[in-house]
């Protein structure tokens, strides 16, 4: 069934919410405010202004218990970008005694540049809404296709641990196996495992059962000792394939469908209590202590990846972490350091990838420096990079001419630093680029209109990954309906949420837009649904078998 908002559910928990959104509001405003008068200078004083708008006009939209209900995937991607580009740097920097203006050479143009996306992204979820032709395609791919498919069911515990360890077998492979030279091979076998990846968080689902629309049974002790066990494997695969993101995207994803279930209704928790202040306070400490030591760690070790075994990376990981005079040199060269692609902005590795201002600053002054003849390879390698989702074969047999091998190893910064200072070592360097870059380079201002234009149908297809289930326990003050998540889904939401920024899989380029209407939303239907019937199959063939929800 699909779901509509032309009737939202009101109730006393809404206008608590509502409340309690402008509370927050308030003391996020007051904090830019206070920023703003410790750093007073003209350039601190337009970008708290630009932020400001942009705060409010975001959270006002976004923050919507109807619309989250409604249109959850799709509104949380506006509530992500105004979590990267206006909520998160102000608070980020005063965290660490800096203004928000922190190493920018463009401060002001790039909030013009947010503020002007998110008027058009506010725009395009509007005209989303309203769409008729949208809500048809949106209803036939929810109902027709996707439920049919078992796309919604949920799994068992135990199937949920099967499909988990799909996911770490797949990332075990990559890491112990295929070693430094995974990075080289380019199979399409080598790219079906790393889509894979994502089934490792799989198994934490059993704990957010209720936003899958399942019954909100409690976890038994037996299934959290699981849990606690299976995090300790996660962790040192992780830790031997120096990835950050590969321990800590799905564990965030976990927060935040919880966060999700409160607000909409599924989960019956307090978000506002004494227990949930203390959780965040101590996940603050976490972030900004022994979290951001890992981070850093695996920063310092990064350059001997390829020379070293995964077991090896993974000692020398631990040893490093322990050494706080090698983690404050790296943080002081790293702040300190000149590149031609500066990434710095804050100290803390967390927080700067989720709201770092840099990739969008290096990206709108490679733009503002491109000639007409760097715009037009740009423009050149941009489509390139759009065609390159096509298989090989197909891209042979109708002769076009794509270098898949260069745009499929080369990010976004990788194209724009090259196409501007036309030095081939840019290449494969995976710098992290910006949408604000990439549009102003590729269209001008102009780029704007073509992001909502993208993002009508990026929206319908991101809200098919949920549908709604009858609300169990119906009463006075509850809704009829909740909402429900693809298991798959629910643990990428880190991703979802900032779809349109450049932290961790956002959209870094604009071609990363035509390219997850194309290929990207089709191959993670085709990977969850073949994990999904094996690990069914294979839960058939054990001769004892646990029930669905205690496993």
């Amino acid at each position: 069934m699909i779901l509509s908002a032309r009737k939202p559910y009101r109730s006393n928990l809404l206008l608590r919410v509502q409340k309690k959104r402008g509370h927050l509001l308030a003391v996020w405003s007051l904090l830019v405010l206070f920023q703003m008068l410790c750093f007073l200078t003209p350039e601190n004083i337009v970008c708290a202004v630009l932020i400001l708008i942009g705060g409010v006009l975001g959270v006002s939209f976004s923050a919507r218990r109807d619309l989250l209900r409604c249109y959850p995937v799709s509104t949380l991607i506006v509530l992500g970008y105004t979590l990267s580009y206006f909520l998160l740097p102000p608070v980020a920097t005063l965290f660490e005694w800096k203004p928000v203006t922190n190493n920018l050479v463009h401060a002001e143009l790039i909030f013009v540049h947010a503020l002007v996306c998110l008027l058009f992204l506010l725009g395009a979820h509007a005209l989303y809404r309203k769409s008729r032709l949208a809500g048809s395609v949106r209803k036939a791919l929810t109902v027709r296709v996707l439920q049919p498919l078992g796309y919604f069911r949920v799994p068992s515990n135990a199937q949920f641990l099967i499909l988990g360890g799909i996911g770490l077998a797949a990332m075990s492979y990559q890491v112990f196996v295929l070693g430094s030279a995974r990075e080289e091979v380019l199979g399409a076998d080598n790219k079906f495992m790393q889509a894979m990846f994502p089934l490792v968080y799989l198994p934490y689902c059993i704990l957010i059962r209720p936003v899958l629309g399942a019954s909100g049974a409690r976890v038994s002790a037996f299934w959290k000792l699981v849990l606690a066990a299976y995090t300790g494997v996660l962790l040192l695969v992780s830790m031997g394939s120096n990835s950050r993101s590969a321990f800590l995207l799905g564990l965030t994803s976990l927060g935040i469908a919880y966060l999700y279930g409160v607000v909409s209704g599924s989960v019956t928790s307090r978000l506002f209590s004494v227990r949930n202040f203390v959780l965040l306070v101590a996940g603050l400490i976490l972030v900004q202590g022994p979290v951001a030591d890992l981070a850093t760690s695996m920063v310092i070790v990064r350059d001997a990846r390829r020379d070293l075994a995964a077991a090896q990376l993974l000692e020398e990981t631990m040893t490093t972490m322990h050494d706080r005079r090698a983690i404050e040199e790296r943080r002081q060269q790293d702040a300190t350091k000149s590149y031609d692609w500066d990434e710095y902005y804050v100290d803390n590795l967390f927080l700067a990838r989720l709201s770092n201002l840099k990739f969008a600053d290096e990206s709108l002054d490679l733009a503002l420096r491109q000639d007409a003849s760097a715009k037009a390879k740009l423009r050149d390698l941009e489509w390139q990079s759009v065609l390159s989702v096509l298989p090989r074969p197909v891209i042979d047999m109708l002769g076009l001419p794509v270098d898949k091998d260069l745009v499929s190893t080369s990010s976004g910064g990788d194209l724009m630093l090259f196409t501007t200072t036309g030095d081939y070592d840019a290449l494969k360097g995976f710098r992290t680029g910006s949408i604000f870059g990439s549009g102003y380079a590729l269209f001008g201002w102009l780029y704007p209109f073509v992001i909502a234009l993208a993002l009508i149908p990026i929206f319908t297809l991101a809200d098919t990954q949920t549908t709604r289930v009858r609300n169990p326990n119906p009463g006075p003050h509850s809704a009829p309906w909740l909402p429900a998540f693809n298991s798959f889904n629910a643990v990428r939401l880190f991703a979802w949420l900032f779809f349109l920024t450049s932290a961790a899989t956002g959209m870094e380029s604009m071609a990363g837009l035509p390219r997850y209407v194309v290929r990207s939303w089709i191959e993670t239907l085709l990977i969850y649904l073949l994990a999904y019937w094996f690990s069914y199959a294979v839960l058939r063939m054990i001769p004892w078998r646990p029930g669905r929800a205690g496993g």
